[in-house]
């Protein structure tokens, strides 16, 4: 899973648990750049012990959930996940989580690869569908959405990072070919 450009190389991969501080590292950074973007705040990451880390990484590589990242010199810049909540099972279907990249690398594709990966990995584990919320501010990522092929299912109301309530726009979309 990678590609290089003429300026820089990144990498789309999965990271060992032994890098559970540069995970733990981007999800916070996440979390402080984009807090209306996530449904936890940084204030509850950070008192996560290495423990919590270490077991989404190991989660992940045991195809309990799914997790990759964007990496450029050898440097995390963004993350894509899925998880299955109970209901999620009953439906074949994943949640993406954590779509992430950083200020500096976005606008150039980035979000999509990771997008691509993750519904790769789902698909490559025979679901039939993921789903998503979106906070509606945030166009570019809606549109990424769109443009990827989910569409508008429903709306929920979620606690974001920021500590407000926000009706977030659910979008769905086949795994199938």
């Amino acid at each position: 899973m990678s590609d290089a450009t003429q300026t820089d190389i990144q990498i789309i991969t999965r990271l060992p648990v032994e890098r559970w501080r540069e995970y733990r590292e981007l999800r916070l950074r996440a979390l402080k750049t984009d807090p209306q973007a996530f449904g936890q705040s940084w204030e509850e990451a950070v008192k996560h012990p290495e423990e919590r880390w270490r077991e989404r990484l190991i989660d992940a590589a045991q195809g309990k959930s799914w997790l990759v990242f964007a990496e450029r010199d050898g440097e995390l810049i963004g993350m894509s996940g899925a998880f299955q909540w109970p209901e999620d099972i009953e439906a074949n279907r994943a949640m993406i989580i954590a779509v992430f990249v950083d200020q500096p690398a976005r606008g150039h594709g980035l979000g999509e690869r990771l997008m691509q990966a993750v519904m790769e990995e789902l698909r490559a584990a025979g679901l039939a569908s993921a789903i998503l919320a979106v906070n509606p501010i945030q166009t570019a990522a809606v549109r990424l959405y769109e443009k990827m092929g989910f569409r508008v299912i429903g709306t929920e109301f979620n606690l974001m990072g920021t500590g407000e309530e926000c009706e977030e726009t659910v979008m769905e979309r086949s795994l199938r070919s």
